[in-house]
């Protein structure tokens, strides 16, 4: 599969679906792929943007996909899927569009599904050196977040409708703060490009791996159950106190770790690569890898 971007399994199928950059979705069993969703004509790529988050439904039925469409803008859709996995290109349902008008890096893209059945989406900031319009840090922006979202549509749920076709979890933390220049959806915010989330299956654990500037990276952590989060990643530099959540300085962490758990102190980079949170592995030794369990591993650190 030419520039893979990211991998997702489904419940009941030993299946590895790959999403493609230019826009396709590749099923991978044993050693032999096929395509399962092409909508490479709808999809920009090219340096950060592209096809680049695929999440399924609890029970396999519906996937969910972020991609970038023409105007820079990132969609996050949903599919139907067959019992053989084949995608159905007609169904496609648009939840979400979230503006990205200026820059063409800082996408974010990375899809997951809760174990609560909540999808949860990462954005970019928007691009541009030092997030220059501070997005990840407004509240009325969707950018440089970590939003959550009920898929279903507000018919379905009976809920509160979204900018789009979906419902807004009432447990955010901002969906019933009253503030009508805060966005409900946002989960955690001030983030520059979180390309991962994972969760640690034991304690509900959310990892993110967030890509941040110069020499440094950030591997972000926070409870799943908690919201009050804030991040302030444009901080970082080496020998700074790095809140798992994200960066901060020394006078900032204790207000994270209020919300989180205790800061933790990350060592400098030789060259600025992003790094990716795993799965979490307990015991005193990793267990054998098979080909199943290797799949499943990479695919549960997408």
């Amino acid at each position: 599969v030419p520039s893979p971007t990211s991998l997702a399994v489904r419940t009941g199928d030993d299946t590895l679906f790959i999403t493609e950059v230019d826009g396709r979705v590749h099923a991978l069993r044993g050693r032999n792929t096929a395509v399962v969703l092409d909508i490479a004509d709808v999809v920009e790529s090219g340096g950060e943007q592209g096809l680049l988050g695929l999440a399924f439904s609890p029970d396999g039925r519906l996937a969910y996909i972020d991609y970038t469409v023409a105007d820079g803008s990132a969609r996050i859709a949903e599919y139907t899927v067959g019992a053989d996995g084949t995608f159905d290109a007609a169904s496609e349902r648009v939840l979400l569009e979230i503006p990205h008008p200026d820059e063409q890096n800082h996408n974010g893209g990375n899809l997951v599904m809760g174990s609560d059945g909540m999808l949860y989406i990462a954005t970019g900031d928007g691009g541009g050196r030092g997030d220059p319009k501070r997005n990840a840090q407004k509240l009325d922006s969707l950018l440089g977040k970590i939003l959550r979202i009920d898929p279903r549509s507000p018919s379905a749920s009976k809920g509160e409708k979204g900018i789009g076709d979906y419902t807004i979890p009432k447990i955010n933390r901002f969906a019933a703060d009253g503030d009508p220049k805060t966005l409900g959806e946002i989960y955690a915010y001030g983030f520059r490009n979180v390309h991962r989330l994972s969760w640690d299956a034991a304690d509900g654990t959310m990892y993110g791996a967030d890509i941040a500037g110069s020499r440094w990276k950030n591997s972000s952590s926070l409870d799943c159950t908690s919201s009050k989060v804030q991040c302030r990643w444009v901080s970082m530099r080496p020998g700074m106190i790095v809140c798992p959540v994200a960066s901060m300085t020394v006078a900032e962490a204790p207000a994270c770790a209020a919300t989180a758990s205790a800061p933790v102190k990350m060592p400098p980079m030789a060259l600025a690569r992003p790094i990716t949170p795993p799965p979490s592995l307990r015991g005193s030794s990793p267990p054998t890898l098979t080909t199943s369990s290797e799949r499943k591993l990479s695919a549960e650190s997408s």
